[in-house]
């Protein structure tokens, strides 16, 4: 089990989405560590910690509003419209558990995160014979895509760059 406190130090490296830039860093941490608990109880290793941080970042950089289930206050398209909720932007099709659970909540974040990685698992195994890496396959499956999306490259990077950070590098 990695860490949530090394979690958490690799949410509070990410940049904030721009709605969230006035926050204060001690609001950040405190909003944030929930966030990290789940990933921290999930996650089998660094890899799995750095693409749950790189799909919330890609899909709505644990953007406050998200977390608290407030996307409409973001705009009319946000959260595909309506159609997804919480920091990893899942249908209700997808993980259907956490939908049954209050937005935001700890219990709706440890679900969240259990399907992500799930999901994420499956697209490893289910594209790898086609996809660059199974990381490309993970991440392009994830986002409803077949193994060789070139919108995977730039998570790639990103899911990297974490992967980097928590080891220290």
């Amino acid at each position: 089990m990695i860490s949530p406190a090394l979690v958490l130090s690799a949410l509070l490296w990410l940049s904030p989405y721009y709605g969230d830039r006035g926050e204060l860093p001690a609001d950040r941490a405190a909003r944030l560590e929930p966030v990290a608990e789940a990933i921290s109880a999930v996650a089998r290793n660094r890899v799995e910690v750095a693409l749950l941080l790189a799909l919330g970042t890609h899909e709505s950089h644990f953007s406050a509003l998200v977390l608290a289930g407030r996307c409409t206050e973001i705009g009319p398209r946000a959260c595909d419209s309506g159609r997804a909720r919480g920091v990893w932007q899942l249908h209700r099709e997808a993980c259907p558990r956490a939908w049954e659970l209050p937005d935001g909540s700890r219990e709706s974040l440890a679900e969240e995160a259990r399907c992500v990685v799930s999901l994420l698992r499956w697209g490893a195994h289910q594209g790898t014979e086609r996809a660059l890496t199974p990381l490309h396959a993970a991440l392009s499956a994830y986002a409803g895509h077949g193994p060789t999306w070139p919108g995977a490259e730039l998570r790639v990077r990103t899911t990297r760059k974490l992967l980097a950070r928590l080891e220290g590098r």
